[in-house]
Formats: C-alpha cells, structure tokens, sequence
C-alpha cells in the first residue's frame, strides 16, 4: 500500500475575501494585491486549496508529494475586498517624444491649469503655446467603470474632439487598446479637410502581457483565504487513508474540537507566473496563503565554482524573506544592504569588479518563501548583467526556483561570466 509523507498545519482562524478578479493576472500579481488587502500577507505566491470530504481517500483526491493538507479548526470569517484598478488598466497619452501617464485613480480631468485646478493630464505638454487659448480647461473626463471593467471618455468642454473618426458629444465612449484624439477649435469643423487638429494624441490603455484588456469577458469571481497557521506535523500516512481519519487524528493529537466548521484542505502551489485563467479550479475550491507559519529556518549556499573554499552562507528565517545578490566598486567601499558580495569572486576570476558595477551594483534577489520552504532567485530589477540558471537564461520578469547542485552565472553568455556560483540548500 503506497504511502507519502505530506506536511500538515493546523489553520485556527482564517478570513475569506472574494473578488472580481482579472483573470489574465498571473498568480503572482493576484498575491500582491491580496497583500494591499490584508499587510499580514507576504509571499508572492498562492496555494490552491481544495476541500475534501471525509469518506474521501488521499488517492481518490489525487493527493500526490509535494501537496500538503491545512485542518481549518473554524469557519473563515468574511473580509470585504476593496477592488483596485489594476496595472493593466493604466492610461498613457502619447505624443512624438512627450508621454503622461495620469495617476491611478477611477476619474481622469483632462483639461490644463488654473489657480483653482490642475488636471491628471496637462494639455499644455501636447498644445503648441500659441493655440493654447482655444483649448478648454477641462477639456475631456475620461473614467474607470467597475462593472464593465473598462475605460469611457467624455467631452466636458466646448473644445472638439474626434476619438479615431467618432465625434465626442454629450455621450460617453467607451475605449479600446489604442485610439487616436484630435482636439479642434470649437468654431472647427472636424469634418472638414482644412481643419487644422490643435493636436494628435495618441491614447493607450495598458495590456497586460499576453496581449489582453481587463474587460468584462476576463472577470471571475474568486475566493481567497488567508489562514493563521499555529502547528506544523509531517505525516507518513497512505493513499488509502480518508479525510475523516487524518482529522480525527489531528484533532486528538492537538486536543481540538471536531464540529461542523472544521474542514481538510488539500493545499497545491501554484507558479506565481502561472495566469488565473489557466489555473484548473474546482468548484469548491479556493486560493489560500498562511501568516505567521510555524517556525522555519533555512540555509542557502552559494559555493564558488573555481574555488571551492570561498563561499557565501544566506539564513532565512521564519518570515517571507528576500536577500540581495550584487558586488561593491572597490574593497575599501562597502556595500551594506547586499547580502551576498561578489567582490572577492569577481577579483579571484580576474575581472574588474568595477566593470558590472558601473551598470548597477545590485544583481539579482534570492527569494525565501516560508509558506513553501523553498528557495527561488529572479534578477534585480535594477539590473543590466544577464542570469543564468544552469544553461538557461533567466526571464527578466519571472523568478525560478533553486535547488542543491544548480548553478548561477551572471555575464554576458553561458560561457562567458563574471561569476558561477553551486547552489547547496540545508534545511
């Protein structure tokens, strides 16, 4: 009888939150957003969390190694979610090399300055000065709609305004991905040929990296929890074992009730750059992250691949935790927020640490997350020295998970690079 070892956690209390949600986000982007909610939440990664009936087995719910189960002792408690504009919702005006992107607010004024009012958008950034005068103060109003999750514009003033060939009036229109304006005088005739626009903006509504708007058509609803992990046990059990007995026996361990509010969860992470829309969810199911887990520690080795007795050590402890990779100009010129410095590899190899510092003293971030104990690494954003994870380069935007005999190089190719570095990891 196959049996596997999962780790278990006992969830006192947890608050529920759910949301219209973009699904074009990715994993990772939905979990930085879950910590504007709620500042406990600190990982930037989620766990899909499937409850499971008591006569249900291990192996009926496809609980592999790797999984692990929460034991939720109560009922979550109901949070409101307050909903945001999201990224891929910004506006940007653009014109030859002038570009103005508006606060992030719900309600853009764009129009140009008095003594009583400064708009989002400066006209006087895309009007030549002398042609100043026929532009209103506030010219249009562009705003957010929460329902249909897209952009609409108005004409608020007596100057007129074509949205690619549509004449503004006193309607609103709603916006695509990109769309020309044209502002005329208001005694212009924009229909006419000899009408001389006041000026052309072009007028974009950010995608999100796919390629995709935030519309209604990419809107689900979705529930998230977040949980107040107080225990940790690892389970040796079988693939055979129901729901009900792996409860009763955590409830008789830690001497706690066993009622209707108490459920078993399945956990699963979830790649933080895996999109929402592809993520297989069953109904009942929820995305789910701890705080305050149980006490963790661990360490990561970063060993020198052409001297094998120069080494760095990083410690993460019971919290999210992220530690800086980068390499001071000079010996005698310290770099104190970096957690692991390259200097003395980057000299013993015989390369002028000056060289990739005078790009950016900051190289990449290596990444503890506590809800996992795992390890991952992405590059600093700061960064121009390109990574690489054994012979695959790294995605500027996406983290990679480590483990014990990877190997790190940072330099312009596989084969040529300021610093490699063999990953150990001691938990």
């Amino acid at each position: 009888m196959p049996v596997i070892r999962l780790s278990s956690a006992i969830v006192q209390t947890s608050q529920q939150y759910r949301a219209q949600i973009n699904t074009r986000l990715t994993v990772g982007e939905l979990a930085q957003q879950l910590a504007h909610q709620d500042s406990r939440v600190q990982v930037n990664a989620l766990e899909l969390a499937r409850p499971l009936r008591m006569n249900q087995t291990l192996a009926d719910a496809n609980v592999t190694l790797g999984d692990r189960l929460a034991f939720f002792v109560h009922a979550p408690r109901t949070a409101a979610w307050n909903q945001q504009q999201s990224d891929d919702q910004r506006l940007r005006f653009i014109a030859g090399d002038v570009e103005i992107i508006p606060p992030q607010t719900r309600a853009v004024l764009v129009g140009r300055p008095n003594a009583e009012q400064t708009p989002d958008v400066d006209l006087r950034y895309f009007v030549a000065p002398g042609d100043l005068e026929f532009v209103s103060r506030q010219c249009l109003r562009l705003d957010f709609d929460d329902w249909a999750q897209c952009w609409t514009i108005t004409r608020i003033g007596q100057t007129r305004v074509l949205v690619n060939d549509i004449e503004l009036s006193g309607t609103s229109l709603r916006l695509n991905k990109e769309q020309r304006l044209r502002l005329f005088r208001a005694s212009d005739d924009p229909r006419h040929s000899d009408a001389r626009p006041l000026a052309e903006i072009t007028l974009f509504v950010a995608v999100s990296a796919d390629g995709t708007t935030a519309f209604r058509g990419d809107q689900a609803m979705v529930e998230l929890r977040v949980g107040l992990e107080e225990r940790a046990h690892l389970l040796n059990v079988s693939e055979q074992v129901t729901a009900r007995q792996i409860a009763g026996g955590l409830a008789s361990h830690y001497r706690l009730p066993l009622n209707a509010d108490v459920s078993l969860c399945a956990l699963r992470l979830l790649a933080p750059q895996m999109l929402l829309h592809l993520v297989d969810q069953p109904d009942d199911s929820f995305l789910y992250t701890a705080i305050n887990v149980h006490q963790s520690e661990s360490t990561l080795l970063l060993r020198d691949v052409h001297e094998a007795e120069r080494f760095y050590a990083v410690v993460a402890g019971q919290d999210h935790d992220v530690k800086l990779i980068g390499c001071r100009a000079r010996l005698d010129l310290p770099q104190p927020d970096l957690d692991v410095d390259l200097y003395e590899t980057l000299s013993a190899f015989g390369h002028d640490p000056r060289t990739p510092q005078e790009r950016i003293p900051y190289l990449a971030q290596l990444v503890y997350r506590v809800v996992d104990r795992r390890w991952w690494i992405r590059m600093d954003e700061r960064s121009l020295v390109p990574m690489f994870i054994n012979s695959t380069r790294a995605d500027p935007e996406a983290a990679m998970e480590l483990a014990s005999g990877d190997m790190i190089s940072f330099g312009p190719s596989i084969s040529h690079y300021y610093a490699r570095l063999m990953v150990s990891i001691r938990d």
